[in-house]
């Protein structure tokens, strides 16, 4: 070999080109990874911010209402009504329908019958009532229990459980 010869051997290209596809390897794996449970995480997260948003807008509502009707028939559409009492001389009812979007999953709507106003409160709530996994209320005065459960892209599901007591009115 001459002084000037300069470069790599072809055993130290083989050895970088060896290294670097064990790096690709376990980078593309990763990536892979990322890009499978990405999808999933999203699903959990809007799952949860569904059933959140139910648990958030029901026990503000059940917190100032004079009057709770849970009604727990499957056939009708309203879920729960409340009277909300605004002055000690008028009053406001605030009904949450869930309303059918495809089988067991429904949207929860929130309906004020003096003025109209519709509000949706959350999407894709699985309400089957048989299933232990269902959403569904109960009422006991002064405590009320919601169980919402929310599905979505048919495999994450998310169900949690809220309770609130209702304010009791003092009379004069």
């Amino acid at each position: 070999m001459w002084r000037n010869d300069k470069g790599f051997t072809l055993v130290e290209v083989l050895a970088v080109v060896a290294i670097l596809g064990a790096i690709m390897g376990v980078m593309s794996m990763s990536v892979i990874s990322i890009m499978r449970i990405a999808p999933a995480n999203n699903d959990r997260a809007v799952a949860l911010r569904q059933v959140q948003n139910a648990g958030y807008w029901i026990t503000r509502d059940i917190l100032t209402a004079s009057d709770v009707n849970v009604d727990s028939d499957p056939g009708t559409p309203q879920f729960l009504t409340l009277t909300v009492p605004l002055t000690p001389a008028t009053d406001k009812t605030v009904v949450y329908e869930l309303q059918t979007v495809s089988g067991t999953i429904k949207k929860l709507m929130r309906i004020e019958q003096d003025t109209g106003q519709q509000r949706l409160i959350a999407e894709k709530v699985f309400y089957d009532p048989p299933s232990p996994d269902s959403t569904g209320a109960s009422y006991v005065s002064p405590e009320f229990t919601l169980t919402v459960t929310a599905i979505v892209s048919g495999a994450e599901k998310v169900s949690r459980q809220y309770a609130a007591t209702q304010r009791v009115l003092l009379s004069p």
